[in-house]
C-alpha cells in the first residue's frame, strides 16, 4: 500500500504539503475500504490512474492556493499555464491566458522601470538645475519638487504591483474554475 501512495504522491508535484496529505490520506483509507472487501493491492494498483489523479486535484489546489507574496502568485500563474497547454481541450484557453498575463508583465515591467528611472532622472534634473541656476530659492524649490516626486512615485509603483497581483491571484481563480477547480470528483476505478 505504501508504493500505491508513495506513486500518488510523487504525482501531486506542486500542491501544498497540506494538499498532498489530504489526498492521501483519502486515498489511504478508499484503499483499506477495499482491501477489507476483499480485493487484492495489486488489482487495486491497476485500477488506479495516477495521472488521472492529477488531473483532477491540480485546478482544485491552484483553485484554493492561497497567494501571501507576488512571487507564490506568479508561481500558482506558471502552474496554471503548464496545466492548461498540456491538455488539447485547454489550449486555447491556455493562450487567452497568456496573452492576459503578457499584457499584465509588460505593464508591470513598464511601472517598475518607471518606477526607478524616474527618481534617477529627477536627481540629475535636481543637480543640473542647481549648477545652471544661481539662486537658492529656485534651487530649493526644485529641489522640493523632486523630492515630492520620488515620495509619490515609489508608493505608486509598491500599489501597482499590489494591484496586479490582486489581479492575477483573481485570473488564476476564474481560469482555474473554468478548468474544474471546484469539481469534487475522484478517479479510482
Amino acid at each position: 500500500m505504501k508504493n500505491i501512495l508513495r506513486k500518488i504522491e510523487n504525482n501531486l508535484n506542486g500542491m501544498t504539503k497540506e494538499q498532498k496529505t489530504e489526498i492521501l490520506e483519502y486515498y489511504e483509507e478508499m484503499i483499506n475500504d477495499r482491501l477489507e472487501h476483499g480485493e487484492t493491492l495489486i488489482n487495486i494498483e491497476k485500477s488506479i490512474d495516477y495521472n488521472e489523479i492529477r488531473k483532477n486535484y491540480l485546478p482544485k489546489a491552484i483553485y484554493q492556493s492561497k497567494n501571501k507574496n507576488v512571487k507564490e502568485s506568479f508561481k500558482v500563474s506558471a502552474k496554471l499555464f503548464l496545466y492548461l497547454i498540456s491538455s488539447p481541450f485547454w489550449i486555447p484557453l491556455a493562450i487567452i491566458y497568456f496573452v492576459i498575463i503578457f499584457v499584465m508583465w509588460v505593464f508591470i515591467f513598464s511601472m517598475g522601470l518607471i518606477t526607478l528611472l524616474v527618481p534617477i532622472s529627477i536627481f540629475v534634473w535636481m543637480f543640473r538645475i542647481i549648477f545652471d541656476t544661481y539662486s537658492a530659492s529656485s534651487t530649493l524649490l526644485t529641489i522640493g519638487y523632486g523630492f515630492i516626486l520620488i515620495g509619490l512615485i515609489i508608493p505608486l509603483g509598491y500599489f501597482m504591483i499590489k494591484l496586479f497581483k490582486h489581479i492575477n491571484d483573481t485570473l488564476i481563480r476564474v481560469f482555474s474554475k473554468l478548468v474544474g477547480g471546484n469539481k469534487k470528483e475522484v478517479i479510482i476505478k
